[in-house]
């Protein structure tokens, strides 16, 4: 098996062809949430130092570390880039301060920061459309009452639309088609029942294609 990948808690890339690691970034702090550019040029990730989290930058060789945003969401800030690498959504508490993710995106190199929602929900992970243009994410109220709704941020619009009720339950998993027409996710029950569900970017033609949603689903090309 050949391939690349990247670990944690030092972020080190595992060459599989050759069967060794090879450390990228070391130190004192803590390295998680890589993610690799659409290229393999790069790799955005996460480090912790004390009580402040940063989102960083390196090379795929490891070189030319930069630190490209501050106060990242310290659990996991979701970082995700976008198709044409030019760009990165990622995760930040900053705007309420209260434990809730707020979703922003900038350029890879870390210019034109712009935050993207202003809530006191805990907004997930965003996941990219496959033409670029769109965020889909889940946001909802914190434990003990979990409720999540499915969001969609239309970038060139600079618009939020709410798809799914606030009083329902849909996990964080989302999925897009090909042609970034249509989202694909599972919506969890009040009797314990789940469902895998489907709905347009805008918000119409929702419909449930499963009875019973599992863990793993994808689009066929």
């Amino acid at each position: 098996m050949q391939g690349r990948f990247v670990l944690g808690p030092r972020l080190a890339e595992l060459a599989t062809a050759a069967g060794e690691d090879r450390l990228l970034v070391g130190g004192p702090e803590r390295d998680y949430s890589p993610a690799w550019s659409p290229d393999g040029s790069q790799i955005a990730y996460a480090t912790r130092e004390g009580d402040e989290a940063y989102l960083m930058v390196v090379d795929a060789d490891g070189s030319n570390p930069r630190r490209v945003a501050s106060n990242v969401y310290p659990d996991d800030p979701g970082v995700v880039w976008s198709p044409d690498g030019s760009q990165i959504a990622y995760m930040t508490n900053y705007a309420v301060n209260d434990g809730s993710g707020e979703i922003w995106v900038m350029d890879a190199g870390g210019q034109n920061q712009r935050q993207l929602t202003h809530n006191v929900l805990d907004d997930g992970s965003p996941i990219w459309s496959p033409d670029g243009r769109y965020l889909a994410f889940s946001a909802g109220t914190l434990p003990p009452d979990i409720r999540r709704a499915l969001y969609v941020y239309d970038l060139d619009a600079d618009r939020l639309v709410q798809l799914t009720p606030s009083d329902g339950l849909v996990s964080s998993r989302l999925v897009w088609s090909p042609d970034s027409e249509w989202i694909i996710f599972i919506t969890h029950h009040d009797d314990n029942s789940r469902t895998l569900d489907l709905i347009r970017r805008d918000g119409s033609d929702a419909h449930t294609v499963l009875d019973a949603g599992g863990d793993l689903y994808f689009w066929l090309p």
